[in-house]
This record gives C-alpha cells, sequence and structure tokens, in this order.
C-alpha cells in the first residue's frame, strides 16, 4: 500500500525528472503579463520578457500557460516560469494566411508554452507610464469580468458568450459553438462591432432622454442624452478590446451622436469615409484586415439600401405592418450584407453561408431586444457583485440561439466550401459588389459582368499536385475531390486549415501517419517510407539515421525531410531544412513541372524568417 508520504516523494522524483528531461531550448523566462485571455482549459497571454535564460533577441511572446494553480495571475504581474519557446510559422500554403506577419505587426517575435506552474513575482504596476497603468487597469478588469461571468452563469458555454459580447474575450467559448456559429453565418454577434456598439448607444439613448424627459422641462435632453450614450460607448469601445470593426463602429456612432446633437441627418456615407480615414491613419496596414473589409463593406450596404428605401420605413403604418415592415428590413438587409460580403468571405476563409439571412432573423432580435440589454444591465451589476440573475436570464435566450446554430449545421448545403482563388477574381467580385450597390435599375445588371470575368479567371486555375509543408513534416497529395496527406506529426489544426483551403470536407482527407514507432507497413521500412506518386517514388525518412540510406537510392524522385540532406544526395529533388528554410511550404505541378513557394508569393518581407534570429553566435 503506498502512503501519503510516499505518493509525495514519487511526485516530486517525478517533477525532479522532468526538470532534468526538459528540451535543452527550454527558457527562464521572467516577464510582465501584458494581456490574459481565457483559452478553453488553458490561458492565452501576451507577455513582455524583462530576463531570458540563455539570452535571445526577442519582442512579445504569445504564450500558452496551464490555467491550473494559474487562477491567480492577472494582467499587469510580473511572472516567472519555464517556457519553450520558438518562432511564428510560416503560411501553411503559399499565398494563405500570413501568421508571421500577424504577429510581427503585433510586435510579438515568438510564440509557445510554459513547463509548469506559473510563479508570480510582483503585481505592482507603479514603475509603469501613467497611459501603461490605464492600460494594464483596463486589461485586468476585462480578465476579471471574464472569469466571474464564466463562474457566475449557468453554465460556462453561456458565460463565455455574455463575456463575448461585452469584453471581446472570446478563447472561452467552444470549438464546437464557433464551428456552427461560422456555418451558420452568425459568426458577427462574437465580433464586438456596429450591431453591438449601436445597441449600447441605442438602449443608453433613449433610457436616458426618456428618463430626463419625465423630470427635467427646458432642458436639451436629446444632447444630454446623447452625451451620456458616447460615453457609455466609449467604455464598451475601452472594455471590448478595441478591435477594428469596434474602432469603425465607435467612430460612426460617435459622429451620429454628434449629428443627434446638431439636429442633422445622422446616417450618410460620409460618416463611412471619416471613420475609414480615421482608422487608416491609425493604421494603414488595416486595410487588408478581414475585419475591416467585411465591416466597412456592410455597412456600406445597409445604408445604401435605406437611403433608397426610407419612404417604406418612415411612412405612418399600423402596428401590424411596422412590425412586417421591421422583420421585412431585417431580412432584406442581412441579404445585401451576405451578397456584397460574400467575395470577402469567400476570399479569407473560403466558404459560403447559405442560411445567414435565415438565421439572423432569429437572432439579431433576440440580441437587440433580449441579450444585449441584459449584457449592460449585467456589466452595471457586476461592480456590486449582482450579475449572477442577469446572466441566469441570459442563459433563457442564448441557449436557443445555440440549439439553432447547432440545427442550422445539420442543415443540407449549409457549410458550401470554396476553397481558394484567384486574387484577380477576387477584385472583380468586390468590383460586382460596388456596382450592384450603386447603380440604378437596368444599369445593375453591369455587375454581371466583373462576376463573369472573376468566374472565367476561376476557370482558368490549374490546381496543383502536391503540398509540401514549411517543416518538411507533411506532405499531400491534391485529388480533384480530396486530400491525401502523408504526415510524421499529425495536427488537425493543420489538416483543417488545408482541407479549408482546397474547399475539401474533413471526412474526403485521409491522413496516413508515418510515426516511427508504428509506421505503416506497406510504406515504411527501417525508418524509410516511400511514397508512391505520378512521377515515382517520394521518401520521408523518419529518423536522421534513415536519410543517408534515402539519399543512396538512385531512384527516389523526391526526398522530403526535415534533416539537413548531406552533400552527394542521389535524390532527384531535395527538399530539406535548408531548401525550407529558403522557401517556405512548397507548390508542386507536374504537368508541366512547376514549384511555387512561399516566398514566391510574399517576396522579400520584413517577417519572412521572423523571430529566427534568436541566439547571438558565442565569441
Amino acid at each position: 500500500m503506498i502512503t501519503a508520504g510516499g505518493l509525495w516523494v514519487r511526485g516530486c522524483v517525478f517533477c525532479l525528472l522532468i526538470l532534468l528531461c526538459a528540451p535543452s531550448s527550454a527558457d527562464d523566462l521572467v516577464g510582465r503579463i501584458d494581456s490574459l485571455e481565457p483559452q478553453g482549459k488553458r490561458l492565452r497571454a501576451i507577455i513582455t520578457p524583462l530576463t531570458l535564460d540563455p539570452p535571445r533577441q526577442t519582442k512579445r511572446l504569445r504564450l500558452s500557460l496551464p490555467s491550473k494553480n494559474n487562477t491567480h495571475l492577472r494582467p499587469g504581474d510580473t511572472v516567472a516560469m519555464i517556457a519553450k519557446i520558438y518562432p511564428p510559422y510560416p503560411p501553411l500554403v503559399p499565398g494563405g494566411f500570413d501568421w508571421q506577419r500577424w504577429l510581427y505587426q503585433n510586435n510579438i517575435s515568438h510564440i509557445g508554452y510554459s513547463m509548469g506552474r506559473v510563479k508570480r513575482l510582483s503585481e505592482d504596476i507603479s514603475t509603469l507610464s501613467r497611459w501603461q497603468q490605464l492600460r494594464v487597469r483596463i486589461e485586468r478588469a476585462r480578465y476579471d469580468v471574464t472569469q466571474r461571468w464564466i463562474h457566475a452563469a449557468p453554465d460556462s458555454e453561456t458565460g463565455a458568450f455574455a463575456a463575448a459580447l461585452f469584453t471581446g474575450m472570446r478563447g472561452a467559448i467552444s470549438a464546437p459553438l464557433i464551428h456552427s456559429m461560422q456555418v451558420a453565418g452568425l459568426t458577427h454577434l462574437l465580433s464586438i462591432s456596429g450591431l453591438h456598439m449601436s445597441l449600447v448607444a441605442g438602449l443608453v439613448y433613449l433610457t436616458f432622454r426618456y428618463a430626463l424627459a419625465l423630470f427635467v422641462f427646458r432642458f436639451p435632453v436629446k444632447a444630454v442624452a446623447a452625451a451620456l450614450a458616447w460615453v457609455f460607448s466609449l467604455i464598451y469601445l475601452a472594455f471590448s478590446g478595441a478591435d477594428i470593426p469596434t474602432q469603425r463602429s465607435f467612430i460612426m456612432i460617435s459622429l451620429v451622436l454628434l449629428a443627434v446633437i446638431a439636429h442633422r441627418q445622422p446616417f450618410s456615407l460620409w460618416t463611412v469615409f471619416v471613420a475609414a480615414c480615421v482608422v487608416l491613419a491609425m493604421d494603414h496596414r488595416a486595410l487588408s484586415n478581414p475585419g475591416f473589409q467585411m465591416s466597412f463593406m456592410a455597412v456600406i450596404s445597409l445604408i445604401v439600401y435605406y437611403q433608397r428605401h426610407r419612404p417604406l420605413f418612415e411612412t405612418e403604418t399600423t402596428r401590424l405592418r411596422t412590425m412586417g415592415l421591421y422583420f421585412y428590413g431585417l431580412f432584406i438587409s442581412t441579404f445585401w450584407v451576405n451578397l456584397t460580403t460574400a467575395p470577402i468571405v469567400a476570399w479569407h476563409f473560403y466558404r459560403f453561408n447559405l442560411y445567414g439571412p435565415l438565421a439572423n432573423m432569429v437572432a439579431i432580435p433576440l440580441s437587440s431586444f433580449f441579450l444585449m440589454p441584459l449584457i449592460i444591465l449585467a456589466a452595471l451589476a457586476t461592480p456590486f457583485g449582482l450579475e449572477g440573475p442577469f446572466l441566469w436570464a441570459f442563459s433563457l435566450g442564448a441557449k436557443p440561439l445555440f440549439d439553432l446554430t447547432y440545427a442550422i449545421e445539420s442543415w443540407p448545403a449549409a457549410n458550401i466550401l470554396l476553397g481558394a482563388y484567384r486574387q484577380a477574381a477576387f477584385f472583380c467580385f468586390v468590383g460586382a459588389a460596388f456596382a450592384f450597390l450603386f447603380l440604378r435599375g437596368w444599369w445593375r445588371c453591369l455587375s454581371a459582368l466583373p462576376v463573369g470575368l472573376g468566374l472565367f479567371l476561376i476557370s482558368l486555375t490549374v490546381r496543383p499536385d502536391m503540398l509540401i509543408s514549411h517543416d518538411g513534416r507533411h506532405l499531400a497529395i491534391i485529388h480533384p475531390k480530396s486530400l491525401t496527406i502523408y504526415t510524421r506529426r499529425p495536427s488537425d489544426f493543420i489538416f483543417e486549415k488545408w482541407a479549408d483551403y482546397w474547399g475539401v470536407p474533413m471526412d474526403q482527407v485521409t491522413v496516413v501517419k508515418l510515426l516511427e514507432k508504428d509506421p505503416p507497413a506497406s510504406l515504411c521500412k527501417d525508418a524509410l517510407c516511400l511514397i508512391p506518386y505520378q512521377q515515382g517514388w517520394a521518401a520521408m525518412p523518419l529518423r536522421a539515421s534513415a536519410l543517408a540510406a534515402a539519399c543512396a537510392r538512385v531512384d527516389i524522385n523526391l526526398l522530403i525531410t526535415p534533416y539537413t540532406a548531406p552533400e552527394g544526395c542521389q535524390a532527384k529533388t531535395i527538399v530539406d531544412r535548408s531548401s525550407l528554410a529558403k522557401t517556405g511550404a512548397q507548390l508542386i505541378w507536374f504537368s508541366p513541372y512547376r514549384v511555387l513557394t512561399d516566398y514566391d508569393v510574399r517576396g522579400p518581407q520584413p517577417w519572412n524568417g521572423y523571430g529566427r534570429d534568436t541566439r547571438p553566435s558565442s565569441p
């Protein structure tokens, strides 16, 4: 029988073995937490390193921390840990999402994870500047509210969803729910933008306007209510994380409230123009951001539609007809938004939501009249510890919304995967969307011309036959409607992104695991795997010792390895560590033979190989 003392001794020995056997690339890190967000059973932290042993040239770090035993951490804390950090990986597919660029623009040089408990050294922020102290206090408030709401709600999913609508921290929402909302066309509910900001400003404005009108006479009630609505919108902007769509929404809400005070027409395309200029002046790189493109395209569509059909909605009618007009306007405006943003969604996310207008017929009224008012009440009650009843009521509306998204996900043709397409075709489709918006009458039919040109350009696209990953550990054979992936280190994330990029459902992706401990006998022998393909044999050695055997053979057409191939290797084409460092991921066409690398697409950029110049050379 093992006693408690015996278990304690064994636990100490086990921890000691972990520390002794830890990879040599692990680092002793002391740093300050800039931001912290729940991420399932872990925490995602942005850390500014203060000391690092062994020393490295780094900027900020994006690390994954275990949430267990680390619930005491808060933004602004100075912490110490043993961490495994490594440079961010380049695009998974040439021309795909550039992770290195995104991190470079956010001043993050490395990613990684902690290897054990994180020790808090200090929570004092008095040494920071006043602006940094303000940002830390806002981040602490966001994190505390998120954690409190997750635990105060009837279930963690509802709490995470409620917190995402107020603080913008979406990491605690489960992956199945996020996927179902993407399929249903309801992802915009998770991104704090025009819908949420206008609801907050509108509810606050109406509340103060009618409340002041009851007790105050001969007073500019509308102006005071608009000013208070602007203050609440500013607080909401700070708490939401101030992403690009939120910035756009706040600027436009500010202009609308200013127009209300000045008794001017609040809704105009000039407000969109001013908001775009301000956002781009703060960061010109926002133009390529999906949130910027979708947010501005959506609001332009709504303004153009309602400016043309304003008389229809402003005529005096019965209450029943007013309600009918509300749902008609909701459906047709959602249809317009889905139609005009479809090229952007397809370009960035490789899919199209067929049932988006129908789903929003339920989701938007539910959010407008039930969920968002409860979010505001819960936020006001949180400082007094009274948010529980409001979150319980919030769950009564959130659960039917979740059921709706899961139901839509099971409908036929709910998730139409389109795959990646040419950038020239993307510009054609966006041009067609603008033509559809701004042309009238029969002239609107001219928008079919750029659509036809875009489809023609897509028809000229010849799919590649093979894809080699940036690290040489994955090989994909691309078929017309399926993928076969040979992998040395299975990664569901990479495989899902590849499937989306080629427009292939995951159930049509075949994964062949080339694991060193249990390789498939039909392909591998003595740690050397030979994969047949159209041009001959591709070799993927599982160990460095098998690399010499692969190089000694003269029948190898393609050698793929994360190791460095020796000089005099007999393989006709060699893709090893040194070549991948210069090319990144590679696409290969067989007939005619052509290779397109990641760096052929990106060209010379400051974020190419970002974070790889880490260790200084020894004297």
